[in-house]
Parts: C-alpha cells; structure tokens; sequence
C-alpha cells in the first residue's frame, strides 16, 4: 500500500522514517506539512526521499494517509482523503468529533477513518 503522511514533525517524521526504512507492505509514497520547505528540507534525509505534496495531492497519490498535523488542519486534510475512497489514520478524536461531517464523507464514498488510539 501507498502511504502518505499528513504533517511531517515529530510523530509524522517518526512514521516516515519507520517506513523509509522498510515495513513490508507499506511504501511511503508523498508527505505534506505546513512548513512546505521544512518538509523538504526533512524527506531529503530519508534513504528514499518523497514528494512533498498538498493534502489533495495526497488523495490521489495515497492509498492510505497518516493524519499527524495539528488538530485544527484536521478538515483541510481528511476531507480529500475520505472523499477520494481513501483510508485515513489519525490519532485526532478531539477532531473528529469537531468535524463529524467527515464521517458522513466516508459513509458516502467508501472511504474509512481509523481513529488509533493509546500511547505513542
């Protein structure tokens, strides 16, 4: 599956690194992230650097997209995802519950929110 990563700091930069450095069935396909030239200056580390990309970009590019921005980008972000079918990962149910017009998205284009929860 294609990954993309929304929001490339700490917890993004984390899950994108696990990804450059292999985990079977999973490539990292694109990220996005506020500080656009941060985000490049950032994926240029990695072993296989990505696209920086907008979060619709993400969308299309993405089988399943890793929300790890602040929770007041979580509409800009899921909207695209779940409008496109895709699956989106985040770890924002405080948002969630702001947004639930996201859901209704999912319901209405297949695609699916996981919302993890616990300790990171």
């Amino acid at each position: 599956m294609k990954v993309g990563i929304a929001g490339f700091g700490t917890i993004g930069g984390g899950v994108g690194r696990a990804l450059d450095a292999g985990i079977e069935g999973l490539t990292l396909e694109a990220v996005s992230g506020r500080d656009e030239a941060k985000a490049k200056a950032s994926v240029a580390k990695l072993k296989h650097p990505v696209d920086v990309v907008s979060p619709e970009e993400l969308a299309r590019r993405c089988d399943i997209i890793v929300d790890a921005a602040p929770a007041a980008a979580f509409a800009s972000i899921a909207e695209p995802v779940v409008k496109a079918g895709k699956i989106l990962v985040t770890v924002s149910g405080a948002a969630l519950l702001r947004n639930m017009h996201v859901v209704d998205l999912a319901k209405a284009s297949g695609g699916r929110i996981i919302l993890a929860t616990g300790a990171l």
